[in-house]
């Protein structure tokens, strides 16, 4: 599955990133994904509400939150979002499912 992390960087971050470039940084974010078990698909810094954009794929849920949980204790992110690709036709079968037998309260 897909995952896609947005983050922002924290002040001294951006100084450390002074010293560094985009190669580094998206050689690290190899290696986290790799030591995690996962396969950086793209990776980019990006202009407005967040710095950098992380996507990767990885086997299940606790890999995706296993590396998002050691990034972020890492003390370099100010705010980290992830969003889990979601199999929406799986969902919307269960929904349909779901609907008939579900009764708002008061009904």
């Amino acid at each position: 599955m897909k995952v896609v992390a947005l983050a922002k960087y924290n002040t001294d971050a951006w100084k450390g990133m002074i010293g560094s470039s985009f190669q580094e940084r998206k050689a690290v974010m190899e290696k986290v994904c790799e030591s995690a078990g996962a396969k950086l698909t793209d990776f980019m810094f990006t202009r407005g509400e967040y710095d950098v954009l992380v996507i990767f794929e990885v086997p299940s849920e606790e890999v995706a939150l296993g590396a998002a949980i050691a990034v972020n204790a890492s003390g370099a992110i100010k705010d980290l979002v992830t969003l889990s690709e979601i199999n929406i036709d799986g969902a919307l079968e269960t929904a349909k499912r779901v609907a008939s037998s579900y009764a708002p309260p008061g009904s």
